[in-house]
């Protein structure tokens, strides 16, 4: 009984151990949730690669290329409520088997944030999508979405804050 118990305990301390040291968002590529619109453009001009700013209104700024992750991105939407970041999105330029470029990004994220909470396929579009709930240590309810569609130019990210604009399903980048 007592190698049981002695058992259950190092189990349990394992999966606290490792689940601490996953991350949380927090924002998107290196931005902070509620970052200005203005700050938030700098950050991203400051990235390597990044081309000017396109597709920019009051509530959203969009730029084309640089990285993510190591891997050349196509094209980055940021979005903006209440004067603050709420959502980012990126488009991986495709090289040629997208389900294995998918499979990569996902592999890249669940080591970073652990398994998505769930995945779904149909044909060729696949999804995996991450949440992180609120609590007392975190005031923000996250949500990560991979998403490998057919229409678009390769795997998409999508980062969001569920908690500054709730209800918002939106996938344009």
């Amino acid at each position: 009984m007592k190698t049981l118990a002695t058992s259950l305990l190092a189990l349990c301390a394992t999966v606290i151990a490792a689940s601490a040291q996953l991350q949380r968002p927090g924002g998107f590529a290196d931005i902070p949730w509620r970052t200005k619109l203005d700050e938030a453009k700098r950050l991203m001009a400051a990235k390597p690669g990044i081309q000017a700013d396109i597709d920019t209104t009051a509530s959203r700024l969009g730029f084309k290329g640089g990285t993510f992750a190591g891997k050349p991105a196509i094209v980055w939407g940021l979005e903006f409520v209440d004067g603050g970041l709420y959502r980012g999105a990126v488009v991986l330029k495709a090289f040629s088997d997208r389900p294995k470029e998918f499979d990569a990004a996902k592999s890249m994220l669940a080591q970073k944030y652990g398994q998505p909470a769930s995945t779904s396929k149909k044909g060729k579009d696949s999804k995996a999508i991450w949440k992180f709930l609120a609590d007392m240590k975190n005031k923000d309810a996250e949500v990560i979405v991979l998403w490998n569609n057919p229409n678009e130019g390769g795997v998409k990210i999508t980062y969001r804050n569920e908690s500054m604009k709730a209800g918002d399903a939106s996938d344009e980048l």
